[in-house]
């Protein structure tokens, strides 16, 4: 959305007269995979071909005003069982919601859902990881609680352990210890920043269960910011360095897994995602 779209979209919610009737979609329009001709299912898990499938829109149309929110995106929707609402994924059609639920009693009969179909049931997924050693082992930080799945994903087990909150947003493994993994807690849902105001990143090296929190070298007083899904990123060295990103505009790294950390940059708008290179 272009500044000068911004100011119409604002005069045109506060009832103000315009010249013409403006026109406004949201980014994720379901309309658009069908358009360029591409799946649904591809347009909602592949970021770089959601990215280029709304550039093009956007350059088509440079008159649309789309307006920044979201559609049932893979992954993102929820399945609210005690509405008895469940949302199907299609490969060629948009995300559809059907009732499968209509009195508690018949809570036994709820269908088992489909892995590859269904949204995931009564949660909203934030991160999957794993290592590459053991593509069947994964780590999933979703709206609440921190899950494991060591069959590919057919089952999973909670193992938020020890953490001051299971809310969050980022995981992500070690390069070289596959059942060592980080997560960054965060008060709740509707307040989004470090309990107590620590920023604190946590590791188990038990793939779950056990949390240790690592705080040496990051504010631990007065500390109002958040780490988002994609803003935590691991390097290939020898130590594996670990890195993330804050709403704050900060970005921190640790050269030794963690045990210590130390701001590379401050003065960043907020940081959305951090990715890592590691040069031979």
């Amino acid at each position: 959305m272009r500044p000068e779209q911004w100011d119409t979209f604002k005069r045109a919610a506060r009832l103000e007269k315009l010249d013409k009737v403006p026109m406004a979609l949201i980014v994720d329009s379901p309309w658009i995979p069908g358009y360029l001709g591409i799946k649904h299912l591809d347009y909602y898990l592949d970021p770089r071909l959601w990215f280029e499938s709304n550039l093009k829109i956007m350059r088509e149309y440079p008159d649309i005003i789309f307006v920044p929110s979201w559609w049932m995106e893979y992954g993102m929707a929820a399945e609210p069982s005690v509405l008895g609402a469940k949302i199907k994924f299609w490969q060629d059609n948009t995300p559809s919601e059907y009732h499968t639920l209509y009195r508690l009693e018949d809570i036994a009969e709820f269908p088992e859902y489909e892995v590859e179909a269904d949204a995931f049931a009564a949660m909203t997924l934030h991160r999957i990881a794993m290592h590459r050693s053991r593509p069947n082992v994964l780590f999933m930080q979703k709206h609440w609680d921190v899950m494991r799945s060591d069959d590919g994903g057919d089952s999973w087990r909670e193992v938020s352990g020890n953490l001051p909150t299971d809310f969050g947003f980022p995981i992500d493994v070690h390069a070289h210890e596959p059942e060592t993994i980080y997560v960054v807690p965060i008060k709740s849902d509707s307040e989004h920043y470090p309990p107590d105001g620590k920023l604190r990143v946590y590791r188990s090296r038990s793939g779950g269960d056990e949390w240790q929190a690592l705080s040496a070298g990051l504010p631990q007083r007065d500390c109002y910011v958040n780490v988002l899904r994609d803003a935590m990123a691991v390097d290939s060295l020898d130590a594996c360095g670990v890195y993330f990103g804050t709403t704050g505009g900060q970005v921190y790294v640790s050269a030794d897994a963690g045990d210590s950390w130390a701001p590379i940059v401050r003065d960043l708008p907020p940081v959305l995602s951090v990715e890592v290179q590691t040069l031979p």
